[in-house]
C-alpha cells in the first residue's frame, strides 16, 4: 500500500513537471508568433501591402509568367508546324508542277495529225522507237503518240518548229516509207516550203476577213505572224478576230460602206509591226504605220495603225474604233495568259544559254523543258569537249536568275561520212 502511494506521487510529480515544460513552450511559442505578426506588421507598414494582399500580387505574377511561357513555347510550336507545313507544301507543288508541265504545255502548243492507220503508227514509233527520235532531233519537237488512239501530237514551244514538224509528218505519212533518212530529206522540204505555207495562211486569213488583198510584202509580214504570239494569242488570229470586231462596231455605229472598209482593213493591219525583222515590240505600232505607208497604205489606215496604243493623235473615227477592236479581242476571257508567255520565255532562255557557247549549231527544249537538247560541231568539239559543254552550260544555267527549276542538258555530237557509189551501167539506168 505504502510503495502504490509513492508511485502515484512520483506519476503526479512527473505530470506536473510535463505541464511546467508545455507552458513554457506555449509561452515561447506565442512570443515567436507575436515576433512574427510585428515582423509582419512591419514589412507591411515598409510595403503598404498586406501578406493576403502579396499573397495574391505572387500568384497573379506566377499565373502570368506561366502564360507567357506557354505562350512563347505555343508560338514556338506553332512556327516550327508552319514551316515544316510550307515546306511539305512547296514539296508537293513541286512535285505536281513536274507531273502536268508536260500536259499543260501540250494543251497550249501543239499540233494533232490523224494518223490514216494503226500500222502508220507503228512505222512513225520505228524500231527501238528510232524513227520518233530522230523526228524530234531534227525538228526539236516532242513527238507524242500515246495520248489519244490514231493520233500524233506535235508539241513544243516554237511555232515555227511546230510548223515545219506538221509540214514534214504529213510528208511521211502519205509517202508512208518513215526512216531516218526520209525524215531528214522531209524535214529539209518543210524548211524550205515553210516561207509559201505562211504566205497561203495570210491569204486564207485576208480571205476570210473579206478586204481587198495588200501587197506581197504585206502578206509575207502577215504570215510570220501567224507564228507569232502575244501572251499566248496568236497574232494573226488576234488581227482576224479584231476585223471583224471592228466591222460590227461599224455596221452598229451606221458608218459608210466605205469607213467601214478603211475600219477593217486598218484592225487587220494594227500589229503588224510585229512581224517586221526591224520592228521590236515596243513600237510595233510606229513602225508598222510606217510600212504600210510606204506600201501605200490610205492615211486613215495608217494613222489608225499608229494610234492603236495612243502615241499619236487621232485623224478619224476609224482611230478609236481600231483602238476598241484591239482592246475587246484581247482582253476578252481566255484570249490571253500571262503565265504561258512566262514559260515559253524561259524555254527561250535556255536555248539562248547554250547557244552562246562556241561550237554549239542547234539548241532545242524537250520534254515542257525539262531537257536541253544542244547539237555542236564534230569538227570543233570533240568528246571529252562534249563532256565538259554540257558541265559548263548546266553552270551557266544555275547562275541565270531568269531559269528556275530542274534542268538535264544534254549534248549531241555526231558524225556522218557519206561517199557516192556510180555503177558500171549509172548512165543507162
Amino acid at each position: 500500500m505504502h510503495e502504490r502511494t509513492a508511485l502515484l506521487q512520483r506519476g503526479e510529480e512527473e505530470n506536473d513537471r510535463r505541464k511546467e515544460r508545455l507552458d513554457r513552450e506555449a509561452q515561447e511559442l506565442e512570443a515567436q508568433i507575436q515576433e512574427y505578426k510585428a515582423k509582419v506588421a512591419h514589412l507591411e507598414g515598409l510595403a503598404g501591402v498586406t501578406a493576403e494582399e502579396a499573397r495574391e500580387e505572387l500568384l497573379r505574377e506566377t499565373k502570368s509568367e506561366i502564360v507567357r511561357q506557354g505562350e512563347r513555347e505555343g508560338k514556338d510550336i506553332y512556327d516550327s508546324t508552319v514551316a515544316n507545313a510550307k515546306l511539305e507544301s512547296h514539296k508537293v507543288i513541286a512535285s505536281t508542277l513536274d507531273r502536268i508541265a508536260r500536259e499543260i504545255i501540250s494543251e497550249k502548243s501543239l499540233i494533232t495529225i490523224q494518223l490514216p492507220s494503226e500500222d502508220m503508227r507503228g512505222r512513225v514509233i520505228g524500231r527501238d522507237g528510232r524513227n520518233a527520235r530522230a523526228f524530234e532531233a531534227l525538228t526539236g519537237v516532242d513527238v507524242l503518240l500515246d495520248e489519244i488512239e490514231g493520233e500524233v501530237l506535235l508539241s513544243s514551244h516554237s511555232p515555227e518548229r511546230r510548223e515545219v514538224a506538221k509540214l514534214a509528218m504529213l510528208k511521211l505519212i502519205e509517202d508512208g516509207r518513215i526512216q531516218p533518212s526520209r525524215i531528214k530529206r522531209f524535214v529539209s522540204e518543210a524548211q524550205e516550203e515553210l516561207p509559201q505555207q505562211l504566205l497561203r495562211h495570210a491569204k486564207d486569213a485576208v480571205e476570210k476577213v473579206g478586204m481587198k488583198s495588200p501587197t506581197t510584202a504585206v502578206l509575207e509580214v502577215l504570215g510570220r505572224l501567224y507564228l507569232r504570239t502575244s501572251q499566248s494569242q496568236n497574232v494573226l488570229l488576234h488581227l482576224q478576230e479584231s476585223a471583224s470586231i471592228a466591222g460590227i462596231m461599224c455596221s452598229e455605229m451606221g458608218l459608210s460602206a466605205d469607213e467601214r472598209a478603211k475600219a477593217v482593213r486598218a484592225a487587220f493591219l494594227h500589229d503588224i509591226g510585229k512581224g517586221l525583222e526591224e520592228g521590236g515590240l515596243e513600237s510595233h505600232d510606229l513602225s508598222g504605220a510606217e510600212f504600210l505607208k510606204a506600201q501605200g497604205e490610205s492615211e486613215e489606215v495608217v494613222n489608225a495603225v499608229a494610234a492603236h496604243h495612243g502615241k499619236v493623235e487621232d485623224l478619224s473615227l476609224i482611230a478609236p474604233i481600231v483602238r476598241a477592236a484591239d482592246t475587246l479581242s484581247g482582253g476578252r476571257p481566255g484570249a490571253r495568259r500571262e503565265d504561258h508567255m512566262a514559260y515559253i520565255k524561259r524555254l527561250e532562255k535556255l536555248e539562248e544559254i547554250a547557244g552562246g557557247f562556241e561550237g554549239v549549231s542547234q539548241t532545242y527544249c524537250i520534254q515542257a523543258g525539262r531537257e536541253l537538247h544542244v547539237w555542236v560541231e564534230s569538227s570543233q568539239v570533240s568528246d571529252a569537249e562534249a563532256d565538259a559543254l554540257a558541265v559548263r552550260i548546266a553552270k551557266r544555267i544555275e547562275l541565270s536568275e531568269n531559269v528556275s527549276g530542274r534542268v538535264q542538258v544534254v549534248v549531241i555530237r555526231e558524225k556522218r561520212s557519206s561517199a557516192t557509189a556510180e555503177g558500171a551501167n549509172a548512165l543507162n539506168v
